[in-house]
């Protein structure tokens, strides 16, 4: 998941453990994630 900082910069996380937060599809379902690890942070343009 991202979402936007100061442009062009954004915020990229990720959940910190994906057990029991899949969909059966193999989507994440972000209402069941407790926690999170930032990836990066980056110039998307770039």
């Amino acid at each position: 998941m991202s979402g936007d900082l100061d442009h062009p910069r954004r915020l990229i996380i990720e959940p910190a453990d994906l057990e029991g937060v899949r969909r059966s599809d193999g989507s994440v379902d972000w209402t069941r994630v407790t926690g999170v690890v930032v990836a990066e942070i980056s110039d998307t343009h770039d």
